[in-house]
């Protein structure tokens, strides 16, 4: 619902469009290529989080935005090139990244094309719901909304991370354990036979 603010907002189509499509062809170059980077030495996990943070933050500027009864021009054409351009190229790598990870190796290509697919359509069925959302109530209650989902996928992700990393830990210290106990009672045999034969050479 950006492009549809920026409209109401004041700013004509000319403007938006170079200014989006400049922002989109930099911008989003750009974005892509650090966050190629930043993905290699962080993970997609933690990109996320991060796209995640970047996006309620645009969102927070919309709404104070959307509050004002000044208007600040500049303001929303430089929240709209970050938003739709910088903010996206850290989502999109980030996601696809994940997509790629997801997929099983024997089928890549059907796997990546599935997620790729519903990606495009709960993007489709959010624009949908958005569009409805502030066509009746208002810009200012549809970015509430949409700073409050947010939020909460920024927490819902944060949480899976953790209680992954903390399900690895366990894991990974069963496992050890298992190991310990393994080859203690594998030398345990070794000891007792190695006795035996002590034992028979001294009687003999």
């Amino acid at each position: 619902m950006l492009g549809p603010f920026m409209v109401d907002y004041g700013l004509d189509l000319q403007t938006i469009g170079i200014l989006t499509g400049v922002g989109s062809m930099f911008v989003g170059s750009v974005g892509a290529l650090i966050v190629g980077a930043v993905v290699r030495l962080t993970g997609a996990k933690f990109v996320l989080i991060l796209a995640l943070i970047l996006q309620a933050g645009l969102f927070a500027g919309l709404l104070v935005l959307s509050v004002l009864a000044e208007r600040f021009h500049s303001v929303i054409l430089l929240l709209g090139i970050l938003s739709s351009s910088g903010v996206m190229a850290f989502g999109y790598v980030a996601l696809y990244s994940s997509f790629m990870r997801w997929s099983d190796i024997k089928q890549a290509g059907v796997d990546f094309t599935l997620f790729q697919c519903a990606d495009g359509l709960f993007s489709m069925l959010g624009g949908v719901v958005a569009g409805f959302i502030a066509q009746h109530l208002g810009y200012t209650p549809f970015y509430v909304i949409t700073l409050l989902i947010s939020i909460s996928a920024i927490g819902t992700i944060a949480a899976m991370v953790t209680t992954l990393q903390i399900n690895r830990f366990k894991i990974a210290f069963s496992n050890s354990r298992i190991q310990g106990r393994l080859l203690s009672a594998a030398s345990r045999p070794t000891r007792s036979a190695s006795g035996q034969n002590g034992d028979l050479e001294h009687r003999m």
